[in-house]
């Protein structure tokens, strides 16, 4: 197995600049309650480096506009029903049709699309995220928009972001006003790790996501070297890594993290810092190359070159007895396979387990002979059929996409004592599925008889 790498966005240049800026700001020439100069007056006054103007389907330079010291870059909020943010903008670009159309059309200008507050409206879908998933070539999502603080829907769409992450998506998150006066300034910015303070090396420093998004939490240092990550912000409380789909992976209180991803398998981490008041801040995503997961990738490549693995279920004249012994003679007719490997890893488990299936008077029967060597310490909590926390026990899970389509699928659960709840996920079939299951035990291990009647499953025996 090769060492877990962290592949870091952030420029490592000694020399290079952290600069705080906002790219979602609009002014009097779109709907804005304050002209180009009251509203950089105010940025400065918060101490921005830069600052990005996005007035509605308006392009125009800020030439003209006393930065104050700061760096003023253009942009637009392009589109009349989906918004994009056409950052670094260097021209004026058409917001007519789709999302897609759009995109295109501030790529093809040279300037840096990205998704403006995905979860805004009253039902939070300003961007599914079917929608967001659909599209493509876009640089980022507006994880946290400051005018949704006081509009319908929710400011944040970490939720989102972490589902496109883990589907392999890179894609930037950054955070931004949105503000239509003065009194929206200064909720959400970026700060990027720059190689100068020009336009040039901002928009470079954004391009690669060396950013990161805050409300009020600032991040002193971003180290990345080989698997271990260190970070360090004096605002914050606690700090907390995430992986796919937003799971939890360490947290530590105080102002600084170190963590070590060698044996985490996972395609991706992120960091978000807690600070006093509700502020956050969000690094971008430190994707993982080596590793756990990838050498299960690679096991499940090489097994896929090959014949593809197949169990057939026979079918036999009656049921076998459910006795959670699997001593029916039935049961050794039916085809035994022990071709399965770590989660983990990707390599041969520790432990044998051995399934068996069949089918008889319109039912599915699969046998489990699952070998353990520690059956005094057996977690065997829940004591009732139907429980969604099942899983939770020392248990089986099996997963059956009947349509073969990867549309959707069945979940069975079953734990070491035989109490068993099924669950579906997108199956066209719909209605109560009478699932039951045997279990027992031999001195090795634990054995697990199920049956699934054919017709709840939408299947049938052929």
């Amino acid at each position: 197995m090769t060492a877990t790498v962290l592949i870091s966005p952030y420029i490592q240049d000694e020399g290079a600049l952290w600069l705080r800026g906002n790219l979602h700001v609009h002014t009097t020439r779109s709907d804005g309650s304050h002209d180009p100069g009251e509203v950089a007056a105010k940025y400065a006054s918060l101490g921005y480096d830069f600052l990005g103007f996005s007035d509605h389907n308006v392009f125009w330079k800020p030439d003209g506009v006393d930065g104050r010291g700061m760096i003023l870059l253009p942009g637009v909020e392009v589109g009349s029903g989906k918004h994009v943010l056409n950052v670094g903008a260097k021209r004026n670009v058409e917001g007519s049709g789709g999302a897609q159309d759009v995109i295109r059309r501030i790529r093809a200008s040279g300037g840096m699309p990205v998704l403006c507050h995905p979860s805004w409206q009253e039902h939070y879908n300003h961007y599914t995220f079917e929608e967001m998933r659909g599209l493509a070539r876009y640089a980022g999502i507006e994880i946290f928009n400051g005018a949704v603080l006081r509009a319908p829907g929710n400011p944040l769409a970490t939720d989102k972001w972490d589902r496109l992450l883990s589907m392999g998506r890179k894609v930037w998150g950054f955070a931004g006003d949105d503000a239509h006066g003065l009194t929206g300034a200064g909720r959400g910015w970026v700060v990027v790790r720059a190689r100068g303070r020009g336009a040039k090396e901002i928009l470079e420093a954004l391009r690669r996501g060396s950013f990161y998004a805050s409300t009020g939490v600032r991040i002193e240092s971003i180290e990345c070297s080989g698997a271990r990550l260190r970070l360090a912000s004096p605002d914050a409380e606690a700090m907390a890594v995430l992986a796919d789909y937003g799971s939890l992976v360490y947290r530590t209180d105080g102002c600084t993290l170190d963590f070590d991803a060698s044996s985490l398998s996972a395609t991706y981490v992120r960091v978000e810092c807690y600070g006093r008041g509700g502020a956050f801040a969000w690094t971008q995503p430190f994707f993982l190359r080596g590793g756990p997961l990838q050498a299960m990738r690679r096991r499940i490549k090489a097994l896929e070159k090959g014949p593809r693995p197949v169990l057939r279920a026979p079918i036999l004249p009656r049921s076998p007895k459910m006795t959670g012994a699997m001593d029916d003679p039935l049961w050794r007719k039916a085809p035994a396979s022990s071709r399965f490997f770590g989660i983990g890893d990707g390599g041969v488990p520790p432990v044998r387990t051995e399934m068996r299936c069949m089918a008889a008077e319109g039912m599915l029967f699969l046998g489990f002979r699952c070998e353990e060597p520690e059956m005094d310490k057996l977690k065997l909590e829940v004591q009732t059929n139907g429980h969604p926390g099942t899983w939770t026990d020392d248990a089986l899970e099996i997963f059956l996409d009947v349509e073969g389509a990867a549309r959707g699928y069945f979940q069975v659960m079953v734990n070491a004592a035989g109490y068993i709840n099924v669950g579906r996920y997108g199956t066209a079939k719909t209605g109560k599925i009478r699932a039951k299951a045997s279990a027992g035990r031999y001195a090795k291990g634990w054995i697990l008889e199920i049956a699934l009647p054919l017709k709840d499953l939408g299947a049938s025996a052929r």
